[in-house]
This record gives C-alpha cells, sequence and structure tokens, in this order.
C-alpha cells in the first residue's frame, strides 16, 4: 500500500472505481431540506422498446449550502461507510466530490484552476471551465427547463461541488 500526502492509494483507487463503500451525498438532501423529491418519468427509446425509469427532481432551495465540505463533514458523521471498500460496485457522486478535494489538497490549487491548467489549456479547450456557481451573462451555456404547471420554466438546480458536476464544455471543444 503506498501512500499519497496522507491517503492511502488503495483507498483513491476505490473512490475512482465506485467501490469505496460509501453513500451518495444525494441521500442526505431531502434529510437536510425536509423537503419530498418530485419526480420526473423520463423514457429512454432503445432498440429492445420503450423502457421508463423515474428520475429526482430537485429544487434549486434544496442545494443550498451542499459544497465540496458539506458532503465531506456530512461523509463523516454517517460514521463507518455501510459497505467496506471493494465489496460493492455503485455509482456515488460522493466519491468524484472526495477526489476533487484531494486533487486541491495535493496540488495547492482549486480544482478549478488546476483542471484548466493541467487539463483544458494544454489542449486548447478554451471554452471548458469548471464553476462552482451558476455562471452568469454567458450566452453559450445550454439553460435547463423543465414543464411545470403547463409551462415550460427555466430550471437551474445544482450543487455547489466539483469532481462530480458543475463543468462546462462546448461542442467544438470536443
Amino acid at each position: 500500500q503506498h501512500h499519497f500526502d496522507g491517503v492511502a492509494r488503495d483507498n483513491i483507487q476505490h473512490l475512482l472505481d465506485h467501490t469505496s463503500g460509501l453513500l451518495d451525498y444525494y441521500r442526505f438532501i431531502e434529510e437536510m431540506t425536509d423537503t419530498a423529491f418530485e419526480f420526473l418519468q423520463v423514457r429512454i427509446i432503445t432498440s429492445s422498446g420503450i423502457k421508463g425509469y423515474n428520475k429526482h427532481i430537485y429544487e434549486p432551495e434544496q442545494y443550498e449550502g451542499v459544497d465540496n465540505d458539506w458532503v465531506l463533514q456530512t461523509l463523516i458523521e454517517q460514521g463507518a461507510p455501510p459497505n467496506a471498500p471493494g465489496s460493492i460496485y455503485e455509482y456515488i457522486n460522493s466519491n468524484y466530490v472526495l477526489l476533487s478535494m484531494i486533487v486541491e489538497k495535493a496540488s495547492g490549487e482549486t480544482f478549478e484552476n488546476f483542471v484548466k491548467k493541467n487539463i483544458f489549456d494544454p489542449i486548447e479547450m478554451n471554452s471548458s471551465f469548471v464553476s462552482r456557481t451558476k455562471p452568469s451573462g454567458d450566452s453559450n451555456i445550454a439553460s435547463s427547463y423543465r414543464v411545470k404547471f403547463d409551462k415550460y420554466d427555466y430550471f437551474w438546480a445544482t450543487p455547489e461541488t466539483t469532481g462530480d458536476s458543475n463543468v462546462y464544455t462546448t461542442v467544438e471543444d470536443m
């Protein structure tokens, strides 16, 4: 087992492989806000027919205060993970938040600056960026909409986390 700034490489590998055993922080947002999630019935057309599933619809106020530090503190308060690392595969957004925090600690930079300097700039992805908050005044950013009360409603609901969300790019950059 090798150590990287006090963090075992095996643990980092579990975060990358989604075998950390941790809980996804989205499970705690409903408890924090004491509100129920709306569900959107999503239908996907596949070669074998139409498949449906329910997708959480979050309101912007449900994300208030949800940032990397909140995710870390919430996970710490949960105590030992419900599953031993390496025992189960489950996609967990918390893993990517923790990985972005490791990048910040190891590099001494914000995740946003690290990604720009080490990923976007070298390959000339000049319109791509990471932002913890809603970017303002940029007409190149696609807006999310949903139907609410039989009208299209502008919709922005994302936590102020890095690693699992808040990366913006363009077709040209890809």
